[in-house]
């Protein structure tokens, strides 16, 4: 391959420069908020006294949240994505459902306010093959509603029924069937005090918030909306390379991304709150065994096929105040293009709530179930005011790393990360033992990457790792190899027709040298395309016919052989990454990973909402918390790795921020999944470890996000 047909990744220069510090600092400060899009931060967001410790996987975090809400005193505030009514937080076959829980502390005279994300008309509840799509249980105007397919149709009716409840539309349902000029007044009557009298039977806390006259000063639900093609006016992404059809979609389907839930925030000494990943929807349960297809009841267990990886965290202390100021400048925004539900339009929260100040609230260590006290900083990315304070914080502490970055993401596609590293790498690297280690677990299932498989290609193409999603590196190369094929077919053409015989001689030979080396050039992009071409159609036959696609063994010469170079790169990477997926215990089935956790040489922790894309660093709303505090990154990293290692004490060593330490674990870590490999090449069915290399041969490209 010549190095004319080798097309560059071109890395940018840095938006940042290097600081010198004594000692790294790892929040967000003012001076970082002004680096990029100055007027794009909240100016309130600061390093406060907190309490933090994490939750990993449903069982812990949904039992923390039902725990705390039992309790409650004053208030419930959940900001959420998506809620199911008829959930079971606590499965232990006693517990209640989430809907009756908040209905119960509602009539208990708590006050109880649900902000739920949801399209104009719930349309984002029209995909019926999108287990996903149906954020809010049954509750849909022109959706099917089925969040997945394993949910009961005792839990779809519930799920309506509570919507209904909340309206106050469910005791009146059968008043309007006794009143009903079809068919006769006696018979119907009889049905309806017949039906009326089971559904009291079945469902008490429904019945009694609906006939409640009192009910919005007791529950009230909103569904929170984000205007169309809301940031028009302020240019494009970060992501220059974005393609326009992602940047579409995300105009049009923007969402309100957050999770959390706040507790009694007016009475101080009381208060909790939890800065979330998971949503509250049955598929987010999950214990961290990760078994795949042992179902039990709804309120016993798992009852989801797939296995699903989450972390939230609960906190206390001073980030309370930052969760409220959060919440309310949601909950306030009552205009037509805003929120939507059942509520009291007469209430300001933000107003009434003024008087609390930031210093009102105390880490409480064993309110906090026993957490950390440390420092903490609540971040967002947010619609109006915009704020991108979440992507601020990636792109500064990405430059700060020395040993290792820990990275468990739904998503793993936002190249600007990799390419802000490059550019720091240019200047760090003198004098450096050798490449930063980046361990990274993600998705690779369909639904866990589909629609976004060219930007997640671009950024395996920054790291030199297209080897493990090729035949979209392929089907993308073939692109850029047909595009530059019809350039050269026109030059050659073209010349074949020039006459030159009027030149002088040193002309010709120049021209004929050229067209030469075009002609040569386009024999090679033609060998190159029929090449491409070939693997492209081996593997989509494959999978047409559902034949298995045995997994390769590494390929670290991948991307340069498809034809790229990464510029001025080439003898130092700068980055070693193993980039994995997570397989059940008990099958290789592959986990669903929906965590959103950064750690960074056991000092720095991210928890938050934000994927690892575009949507989540600019467009959707998020929120997340930073910490700077070696013993929870520690802890969390090996609590997290010693999961998905099967505690293998090597992999996941303490003192991982030292460089050394970290480059032995990075090739144990390549020694795990090996194994791995071997047993699943072997026909044994149970893996060995969690632990999976990222494998994806689907050629399907998809530029949605």
């Amino acid at each position: 391959m010549t190095e004319q047909i080798r097309k560059l990744i071109r890395i940018p220069a840095s938006k940042y420069e290097l600081r010198a510090r004594v000692g790294l600092n790892w929040f967000l400060y003012e001076d970082d908020k002004n680096e990029l899009f100055p007027d794009m931060s909240d100016a309130h967001s600061q390093p406060v006294s907190a309490t933090f410790k994490a939750l990993v996987n449903g069982e812990e975090a949904f039992g923390a949240i039902y725990e705390k809400i039992e309790k409650a005193q004053s208030s419930v505030e959940i900001a959420i994505w998506g809620f199911q009514p008829s959930m079971y937080f606590k499965r232990d076959g006693k517990s209640l459902r989430i809907g009756d829980l908040l209905i119960k502390k509602a009539l208990e005279g708590v006050k109880v306010r649900l902000l739920v994300w949801s399209m104009w008309l719930d349309a984002q509840t029209r995909h019926p093959g999108d287990s996903d799509s149906a954020n809010l249980g049954n509750k849909n105007a022109i959706g099917w509603g089925r969040p997945v397919k394993e949910i009961s149709d005792d839990q779809m009716q519930y799920d309506y029924l509570w919507y209904k409840a909340i309206e106050g539309d469910l005791h009146t349902k059968f008043d309007r069937m006794r009143n009903s000029p079809d068919g006769d007044s006696e018979t119907l009557d009889k049905l309806a005090d017949e039906l009326e009298g089971k559904h009291k039977a079945m469902f008490p806390y429904l019945w009694k918030i609906s006939e409640d006259k009192a009910r919005l000063q007791k529950i009230q639900y909103k569904n929170r909306r984000i205007t169309f093609f809301n940031d028009i006016k302020n240019g494009g992404y970060a992501d220059r390379n974005l393609p326009w059809t992602a940047e579409l979609t995300l105009g049009a389907t923007s969402s309100h991304h957050q999770k959390m839930v706040l507790i009694d925030y007016e009475r101080p000494e009381l208060a909790v709150g939890f800065v979330m990943e998971h949503n509250m929807l049955d598929n987010y349960w999950d214990d961290s065994t990760h078994t795949y297809d042992e179902l039990k009841a709804a309120n016993a267990g798992k009852n989801v096929k797939t296995p699903l990886q989450d972390v939230s965290g609960i906190v206390t202390g001073q980030v309370l105040w930052d969760l409220n100021y959060n919440f309310c400048q949601s909950w306030d925004r009552n205009g037509f293009f805003d929120n939507r539900g059942n509520y009291d339009s007469s209430e300001h929260l933000t107003k009434s709530r003024s008087q609390i100040q930031r210093t009102h609230f105390q880490p409480n260590s064993s309110l906090g179930n026993n957490g950390e006290v440390l420092r903490a900083q609540i971040v967002r990315t947010y619609d109006n005011p915009r704020v991108k304070d979440i992507m601020k914080v990636y792109l500064k502490n990405i430059q700060q790393v020395t040993s290792y970055i820990y990275t468990e993401n739904q998503y793993f596609r936002w190249p600007v990360l990799v390419e802000e590293f490059l550019s720091h790498w240019k200047k760090m690297r003198k004098g450096r033992a050798g490449p930063i280690h980046w361990f990274v677990v993600t998705n690779s299932s369909d639904g866990g990457i589909s629609a976004g498989t060219y930007t997640t290609n671009t950024m395996l193409a920054l790291l030199g790792r297209q080897d493990m999603m090729p035949n979209v590196a392929r089907q993308v190369r073939l692109e850029e190899l047909e595009a530059e094929q019809q350039a050269l077919s026109r030059y050659v053409s073209l010349m074949d027709y020039r006459d030159f015989s009027f030149t002088s001689p040193e002309v010709q030979k120049s021209l004929q040298a050229e067209i030469k080396t075009k002609f040569e050039r386009l024999e090679k992009v033609n060998e190159q395309i029929e090449r491409n071409k070939k693997a492209v159609e081996e593997a989509e036959h494959k999978i047409k016919n559902k034949e298995a696609i045995p997994e390769p063994d590494e390929d670290p010469e991948f991307t340069q052989n498809l034809g790229y170079v990464l510029e001025e790169l080439e003898d130092t990477p700068g980055i070693k990454v193993h980039i994995c997926t997570l397989v059940a215990n008990n099958a290789w089935q592959e986990v669903y990973v929906h965590s959103k956790v950064t750690l960074m040489d056991d000092a720095f922790t991210i928890i938050s909402s934000a994927n690892l894309n575009t949507r989540s660093m600019e467009k959707d709303s998020e929120l997340g918390i930073i910490l700077e505090a070696g013993e929870v990154a520690q802890g969390l990293r090996k609590r997290l790795w010693g999961l998905h290692t099967g505690q293998d004490a090597e992999a996941n060593p303490d003192n991982m921020h030292n460089y050394n330490v970290a480059k032995e674990a990075f090739k144990i870590w390549g020694n795990l999944m090996k194994e791995n490999l071997d047993k699943k090449r072997k026909g044994i069915k149970q893996p060995l470890y969690p632990l999976r290399q990222f494998f994806r041969p689907n050629p399907d490209i998809s530029r949605k996000d």
